[in-house]
């Protein structure tokens, strides 16, 4: 017969050794390179067609994608009930005006309706900005967002890349540095920390 004190620490040591097991599979999960994460979250593949789509800007016009077919853009996807697309919104909304004078465009599309998106990013913007409301415009939908913040970088009705704007992002990191063109530097959260 087996001693009631060696099963009770066979079965504690078990239970420790599953634990232990738990704790480093999450550690593992958790220190998981975010490319792993940005895999499932891809949107549109380089190469892949300009979906077509319209949507009102801000100021009321409407804008299609033969707008922005033979042009380099960046439409950055963002929602007013997004905490980092809040946040960040300051930066934004300034690299968005930096590229005006520069290649390529940025234009900023809110899933949100134009009285949200007016409050999200503020009263004197002279950035275009799009307004696709996810029930009513399918423009989210069509360029595969799989959440918010999320670019797609485009010309000539190609998608060249798109993913989160991010500094472990290497074309995201590159469109920042076309846009502050080498003057001064406007840097978000997500793209502070240049990763090599």
């Amino acid at each position: 017969m087996i001693d009631p004190v060696w099963a009770a620490i066979a079965v504690l040591g078990g239970l420790v050794l599953v634990n232990l097991a738990l704790t480093l599979a999450l550690i593992r999960r958790v220190n998981a390179p975010e490319r792993l994460l940005m895999d499932t979250m891809v949107g549109l593949r380089p190469g892949q067609g300009l979906p077509e789509f319209s949507a009102e800007t801000l100021d009321g016009r409407l804008l299609t994608e033969s707008a922005f077919s033979e042009r380099l853009t960046a439409f950055l996807f963002v929602a007013p009930d997004c905490g980092p697309c809040v946040e960040e919104m300051p930066a934004y909304v300034q690299l968005a005006s930096l590229a005006q004078s520069r290649s390529p465009d940025l234009v900023l599309v809110s899933d949100g309706d134009a009285k949200e998106t007016r409050a999200m990013v503020g009263p004197d913007t002279r950035a275009t900005i799009l307004v696709a409301p996810k029930q009513s415009n399918d423009l989210f939908r069509n360029f595969a967002v799989p959440g918010t913040p999320h670019f797609a970088l485009f010309e000539k009705g190609r998608i060249i890349t798109s993913g989160m704007p991010s500094a472990r992002q290497h074309a995201w990191r590159s469109l920042l540095a076309m846009w502050n063109g080498g003057g001064r530097t406007v840097s978000t959260a997500t793209s502070s920390s240049d990763a090599s």
